[in-house]
């Protein structure tokens, strides 16, 4: 009876956008890559005018991959719920 209610609720939310992608495709995974990304260019070139562009990237990256995208899967994911 428990069990029929849970898997109930649960059919009834659309799946997580992270639990649908890979390992190297979480949050975790994309914000050390970036990481790795800055810090390595400074410390193999030590030039501002290189790190700095390689941030900005790594930035719209980020707000790209963890911000944006998750939020218009969760946005089309409510709309196409016919039982909203």
């Amino acid at each position: 009876m428990v069990i029929s209610k849970l898997s109930a609720k649960q059919a009834s939310q659309p799946a997580s956008f992270w639990k649908l992608k890979p390992w190297w495709c979480q949050p975790w995974s994309i914000v050390l890559t970036g990481v790795i990304v800055i810090a390595g260019s400074w410390i193999v070139f030590h030039r501002f005018w290189i790190s700095l562009p390689a941030a900005v990237a790594v930035g719209i990256w980020w707000c790209l991959f963890l911000i944006l995208v998750p939020a218009a899967y969760q946005f089309n994911s409510l709309q196409d719920d016919p039982r909203l």
